[in-house]
């Protein structure tokens, strides 16, 4: 019998946290920002999209914060400090953004 389990791709539990907090995050920003006036020449997509990648690098910002103070170095201590950990945020916030602004073309 054939276990579809078995083919499938299966992302590190870390790295699917990561995603969801992204999407989870960003999605409530956009929300909130799409009933605020524009915010100078922003709009709820843009706000949305630099939220996102704020969210990422200001996670492993303060990953590496914490290790520099428990062990005296950045990358070494009780949180791991990976690029592509902001990369999976900004990839959840994709995953909300990109099918919204494809419904707002005009095709």
């Amino acid at each position: 019998m054939f276990d579809i389990s078995k083919s499938l791709f299966l992302l590190p539990q870390d790295k699917a946290n990561h995603i969801f907090y992204g999407a989870l995050f960003t999605g409530v920003v956009f929300s909130i920002a799409h009933f605020i006036p524009g915010w100078c020449c922003l709009n709820a997509w843009n706000i949305a999209t630099i939220a996102c990648f704020f969210l990422g690098w200001m996670k492993e910002l303060s990953d590496a914060i914490v290790n520099k103070k428990t062990t005296g170095d950045y990358m070494k201590g009780p949180h791991g400090v990976e690029m592509m950990d902001s990369v999976a945020t900004w990839i959840g916030g994709a995953i909300v953004l990109l099918p919204l602004w494809i419904s707002t073309l005009k095709l």
